[in-house]
Order: C-alpha cells, then structure tokens, then sequence
C-alpha cells in the first residue's frame, strides 16, 4: 500500500471515528445523563474551537480562551490556554482502554499533574481527580489537583479546578466558558 492511501485511510478512519463521537454522545441537554469515561471522552471532542470566558470577576486579569482541539487522529484532545504567551499550558486528554480516560495537564509551573476520570452523580460532569504526576512533590508543591467540567449545552461549560499546596487545596477557580461565535 502507498503512503498516500496510508495517509487516506488514517484520515478517513479519525473523520468516521469524530463522526461516531457526535452520533452517539449523550444530549448535553437531557438532565439525567451521567457520564463514563467513553461519553465523557466523546465530549470533550466536540468542544472543538475557541471558548471564551465569561468574566464574572472583574478585578480578575488573567481570564483567557481556551482552544480545543481533537489530534492524533480522534485519540485525543489538546486544551490550550494563555496561548501564544509565556504562561502557555495545555492539558491532553486521552483514553487508556474503553474504561479509562486520563488527563495531563502540562503547566506553566513546570510539573505535569496527571488525573484520572472518576464518575460522578451530577449529570452532564466530567471529573478528573489526582492520579499522581511529574516534575513534583504532591505534598509540598503547588500543582492543579482537581478538575471538573459541566456540559450546560452545546455552546456553554462551566469549569473547576482545584490547586493544592502543601498537601491540601490552596485555590480554587470557577469559569464559564462559551463557544467563540466566530468558530
């Protein structure tokens, strides 16, 4: 087989494998849709595009977009923050098997928390909480700790996320985020 029909078929087979994302995730909209690590996976990859913040605290200056992004041919999500600056940080979320979705997040302080999706009551939520990392002392050095996302609906997520210090939770933040008109 050619190169170029290798390259064909690896973009045929993420094209089919996104549209198969979108087919079968659960409607942001039902109430009662609790997620798993496949639905929450297939998600996170049709937040595609820039998101916005909704600046709900005003003396707060570093409220910046978010650019999502699927790559690897479907296999995983890239969210890009402060980017093009020098506190630019992305967080990688993939999944290892059918029961496991991780999350990396590569930060500007120069450790990279790793989570691990872990299911929750509350409809629509993805949460990912510490399943160890690099570059850091989890009990002594500031590293994000917890994060969690709220699918509200298809242009709307609200985000958490824990930092802790000193072995304990030292900052919490809170966002709203909606999809870039412009996308």
């Amino acid at each position: 087989m050619t190169r170029r029909c290798q390259l064909l078929l690896a973009a045929l087979a993420a094209m089919l494998l996104c549209l198969g994302a979108s087919a079968t995730a659960a409607d942001p909209s039902d109430p009662g849709t609790t997620l798993t690590p496949q639905t929450a996976f297939e998600k996170l990859t049709q937040l595609g595009g820039s998101w916005a913040p909704v600046e709900q605290d005003s003396a707060a200056d570093d409220h910046s977009p978010v650019l999502f992004r699927v790559t690897a041919a479907g296999s995983a999500v890239m969210a890009t923050f402060f980017a093009g600056t020098e506190m630019e940080m992305i967080s990688m979320f993939h999944l290892d098997g059918p029961d496991r979705l991780l999350h990396t997040h590569y930060c500007a302080l120069g450790n990279q928390p790793r989570m691990r999706f872990e299911a929750c009551d509350e409809p629509n939520t993805l949460k990912m909480v510490f399943d160890g990392g690099t570059n850091m002392d989890a009990e002594v050095d500031l590293h994000v700790h917890e994060m969690t996302l709220r699918f509200v609906d298809e242009n709307t997520i609200e985000s958490e996320t824990v930092a802790f210090a000193e072995g304990k939770p030292a900052n919490v933040r809170q966002e709203t985020f909606v999809r870039d008109s412009g996308e």
